[in-house]
């Protein structure tokens, strides 16, 4: 969803976001602020990695407000 977003907001000409939340998944941390909503898909680094390629083959600028493991 972050990724879509990111694209929607770049085909409107947006140039720079400010995100908050986005931090990405930590192997067996606390990814999810209620576990009843876990998924149980496997992500892992490698999730993180290309979450963090995809950004940046968007080409749009995207500050992190919050620590953030696609933050590379």
């Amino acid at each position: 969803s972050l990724i879509m977003l990111l694209k929607l907001l770049k085909d409107i000409h947006v140039k720079s976001v400010t995100a908050a939340g986005a931090d990405g998944y930590v192997l067996n941390g606390d990814n999810y602020y209620n576990n009843n909503i876990r998924n149980y898909t496997e992500h892992g680094s490698n999730f993180n990695i290309a979450v963090a390629e995809a950004i940046h083959n968007l080409n749009i600028q995207v500050e992190f407000l919050t620590p953030s493991a696609y933050d590379m």
